[in-house]
């Protein structure tokens, strides 16, 4: 009997342990499990609110303008972000928030190094931010005096949006660094793209410094056989007129000048004809175009002195003595008029 009843009470505190195992096993499998997912995500959202604070002891130490220690409040604040991803959450726009905030703070900071490559990783975040390009790209060319890397990143971004700033700034520093083919090319790119027709001076100027005035001058005639508007007429013109004063041509300069005039009423073009028949002592035209000047600018006294000038010189005493006297009082030219008028009234 005694033994009967001890075997009846291990049965019952066998069947005891046993539910309490299986208690504990429904515990792991359904509630503890729980528990221990919910642990993770308290777990990931210290991590967020971790680098939130990071960040925005970042933000107290930039606007007082302590930049060094702002970068690295932001830089704990981008990596502990990192640490934060996961598929649910991926944190991109904190991320690229934080990143920007690096790339600027850097700049601030004249950390050009890291303001690069924190400007290119948000450039990974933001790839389109033709801004952003602009500037990392001048830290390269400016900052870190890395021409290739200056002219890398826009290529890259052009590749992507094939924008015509893009190949304008690429142009443009291949021509800031000399290598005037290399501008040249791109700014044929950039002006069958746009059809602008100053990119055309810009292609004739690297030509003239490669010392291949033909073909500067050939870039022009080019132009004006595609049966240009009236507008890009006029200013293919001037920039003709131009080239040819560079190239110490003074009568072809003065053609398309004129040619130019006769688009539009242009003060700059005007005087520059002034100027330029004065040279040539044809007095009659040097009154003509600064009389266009003086009526679109009657206070206009570069060309008031060049029609004095040229009246005097063709033995129109009376009306140079009346510009002279405008004259007297003038900074640049007021000696040269009293001078003039001692002359006339001594009757020389």
């Amino acid at each position: 009997m005694k033994t009967r009843k001890a075997f009846l009470i291990l049965s019952v505190m066998m069947m005891v342990v046993v539910g309490l195992f299986a208690q504990q096993e429904e515990m792991i499998d359904g509630g503890l499990g729980e528990q221990t997912e919910e642990a993770v995500v308290v777990y990931e959202k210290s991590l967020e609110r971790i680098a939130s604070e990071f960040a925005t002891a970042g933000d107290s130490l930039f606007t007082i303008n302590k930049y060094d220690e702002a970068f690295y409040e932001y830089e704990k604040a981008f990596n502990t972000y990192k640490e934060a991803v996961t598929d649910i959450t991926p944190f991109d726009e904190e991320l690229k928030r934080i990143a920007n905030n690096l790339y600027i703070t850097a700049t601030n900071a004249k950390m050009y190094d890291k303001a690069v490559l924190w400007g290119e990783k948000f450039l990974e975040y933001e790839p389109n931010n033709e801004a952003v390009v602009k500037n990392v790209s001048t830290i390269y060319a400016v900052g870190l005096k890395n021409n290739k890397k200056a002219v890398d990143i826009w290529v890259n971004y052009e590749s992507k949006f094939k924008t015509n700033t893009a190949k304008l700034a690429i142009a443009d520093r291949y021509a800031r660094t000399k290598e005037y083919e290399s501008a040249i090319e791109w700014y044929r790119y950039a002006y069958e793209q746009s059809g602008d027709a100053d990119i055309f001076e810009k292609i004739a100027d690297l030509y003239i410094k490669l010392k291949k005035n033909a073909e500067a001058l050939k870039t022009y005639e080019d132009f004006l056989a595609s049966n240009p508007s009236e507008a890009d007429l006029f200013k293919t013109y001037k920039n003709l007129s131009s080239l040819y004063n560079k190239l110490k041509d003074v009568d072809n300069s003065i053609v398309y000048a004129e040619k130019a005039l006769e688009i539009k009423n242009d003060n700059q073009l005007a005087l520059f004809l002034t100027s330029k028949y004065y040279e040539k002592k044809d007095y009659n035209k040097t009154i003509t175009y600064s009389n266009i000047v003086i009526s679109n600018t009657p206070n206009n006294f570069d060309a008031i002195y060049f029609r004095a000038l040229a009246y005097y010189y063709s033995n129109n005493k009376s009306a140079a003595k009346d510009d002279f006297e405008q004259l007297v009082g003038n900074a640049k030219y007021g000696p040269s008029a009293t001078q003039f008028l001692e002359y006339i009234n001594k009757g020389r």
